[in-house]
């Protein structure tokens, strides 16, 4: 006769997931895939499974005990682990667990008599109660068709060991004991003790109702100090008549826990830049740097403007632009089934180290369309000059003294006599011409 193994207390027909799962002792345990949620978090659901015999399972840190798929409620990165408790079915320490070979390996208070097994306090080592006494019922053993079991009718002293083991154990170990107990005659059910060391282990147990129907029982115990376990199993019942029942398939063996992790990760993506950078007159371009922000898997970058240019690194930390304007980041993290971002903005300014031109606008001021942007005047009542760009998206006053013009300079930008020279600020554009008066030019 086989060993059984332990009934499950919770079973779950999951398919696993082929990543992040543990299998050990016939158990494989899976806490599920790692999931994210955006900063500040939120509620979630685990996504737990347990294939095999296992007796019990547990969260860590403590959730719903009573489900392996909790809802979970966290402000910031937790990682949860799934353990289930059980046992290796090959680690069985009691010797003829199964009474294949008969009443030996055990002490017992009771008689071994096949005759008088209808009295209290007997026992007998058979294959079917009805082979020894015509009043009890057919009955298989708990593995049907593969050997012994014990009938035992209940003492009427509470004191007598039906059976008695004692085993080698451990120190500070914990160990799983376990029996199928089957009643024979409906009566005064039987009441089963589980003691080791002489002491209870956990309360006392009623066999089943039902005739010819097998249930396990099981105990946990953890040896502490001890080094040996003397295992014996009582009839609290102590009725004379019925407390007729069988036992079979004993186990004593370590228990096994087989854990599984799972992280819940909150995110909360960085994006940063200096708000103000300057292009640089000489080289007509700028690195963007936002170095600082979030980076790693699962991370990417989109830099956009309207008003800008971006020439290369759109995608990147570092974008290659040669425009002054405004310019957004956005840092998207995309994992975990989650979607998180952050925004960062740059404004990209003329290099204040370059030289200002002063003019005297003495004269009507003609400018002339260049190939990209468009320039255009307008004059205000008591003689104020303006000149616009970018089809008029920016304005800029010219004073009828000596003011600040905004620009580029270089080359003939501003040079003596009466003609001024507008440089663009991207590359190939025709530069516009205006008539001015008397111009002179000065440095920061």
């Amino acid at each position: 006769m086989r060993i059984a193994l332990l009934t499950l207390l919770v079973f779950l027909n999951t398919a696993l997931s082929a990543y992040g799962q543990t299998t050990a002792c016939g158990v494989t345990v899976n806490a599920g895939t790692d999931k994210s949620l955006c900063f500040p978090g939120g509620a979630t659901q685990l996504n737990g499974s347990i294939t095999g015999d296992y007796m019990s399972f547990s969260w860590s840190p403590p959730v719903n005990p009573n489900t392996l798929q909790p809802t979970v409620v966290l402000n910031s990165t937790t990682t949860y682990t799934l353990t289930a408790q059980t046992y290796n079915p090959s680690s069985n320490l009691i010797v003829n667990p199964d009474f294949s070979q008969g009443a030996v390996g055990f002490s017992t208070d009771y008689i071994n008599d096949p005759m008088q097994i209808y009295l209290p306090g007997y026992y007998a080592i058979v294959t079917s109660p009805d082979l020894i006494y015509g009043n009890f019922p057919p009955c298989d053993d708990h593995s049907p068709g593969q050997g012994n079991m014990m009938i035992v009718d209940g003492s009427t002293n509470a004191n007598d060991d039906i059976w008695c083991q004692t085993i080698t154990v451990s120190p500070n170990t914990t160990y799983v004991f376990g029996a199928w107990v089957g009643t024979i005659v409906p009566i005064a059910l039987a009441q089963i003790q589980f003691m080791i060391n002489n002491q209870p282990l956990g309360a006392p147990i009623t066999a089943p109702s039902g005739v010819c129907v097998w249930t396990q029982f099981f105990q946990t115990w953890n040896s502490g100090a001890a080094t040996s376990a003397t295992i014996c199993i009582r009839d609290l019942n102590t009725a004379n008549l019925g407390n007729d029942f069988g036992l079979d398939d004993l186990f004593f063996a370590p228990l096994c826990s087989v854990s599984d992790p799972v992280t819940v990760s909150v995110v909360q993506p960085i994006a940063t830049a200096p708000l103000i950078q300057f292009l640089p007159c000489a080289s007509g371009q700028l690195v963007l740097n936002a170095g600082g922000s979030s980076a790693g898997p699962n991370y990417s970058y989109q830099w956009t403007t309207a008003d800008g240019h971006i020439v290369s690194g759109a995608n990147t930390l570092s974008p290659l632009v040669d425009e002054v304007g405004s310019y957004t980041l956005v840092v998207t993290y995309n994992g975990g089934g989650a979607t998180c971002t952050a925004t960062a903005n740059v404004i990209v300014t003329g290099d204040p180290s370059n030289p200002i031109c002063l003019c005297h606008p003495a004269g009507p001021v003609e400018l002339q369309q260049s190939r990209y942007k468009h320039f255009r005047r307008r004059i205000e009542p008591g003689g104020q000059y303006y000149v616009s760009m970018d089809h008029g998206q920016r304005e800029y006053p010219l004073q009828s003294e000596p003011d600040q013009y905004p620009g580029r300079c270089g080359g003939d930008l501003c040079a003596d006599g009466h003609q001024y020279r507008q440089r663009m600020q991207r590359h190939g554009q025709r530069p516009g011409r205006v008539q001015r008066g008397a111009s002179d030019r000065a440095g920061r």
